[in-house]
């Protein structure tokens, strides 16, 4: 918050009736952040392991392919694999003719 103390506590205060675009986009990113979980679930381990190093764990590649014991090329062929798989599943669906 601008002007408050690093580690102050800030109180906020919902007035009667006014919903914030914060608020009502809450939902959707709830949502959202399970449809990724469900998603990065359905990859195989040989997959998910790869994705879940590099993007959440923000490790190099290089580390990534130590820890799974593969050479670095396979690492990106799997994170490329997982990827476009969580992409086809997260893609929303055509709209009806």
């Amino acid at each position: 918050m601008p002007g408050a103390a690093p580690g102050a506590l800030v109180s906020v205060v919902k007035l009667g009736g006014a919903e914030r675009a914060e608020d009502r986009d809450a939902g959707a990113d709830v949502a959202q952040d399970l449809d990724l979980r469900r998603a990065l679930r359905s990859l195989r381990m040989e997959q998910r392991l790869p994705v879940v190093l590099h993007f959440y764990l923000d490790l190099p590649l290089e580390e990534v392919a130590l820890i799974a014991g593969v050479p670095v090329g396979t690492v990106k062929s799997r994170i490329h694999r997982g990827m476009e798989q969580i992409r086809t599943q997260l893609r929303p669906e055509a709209a009806p003719a």
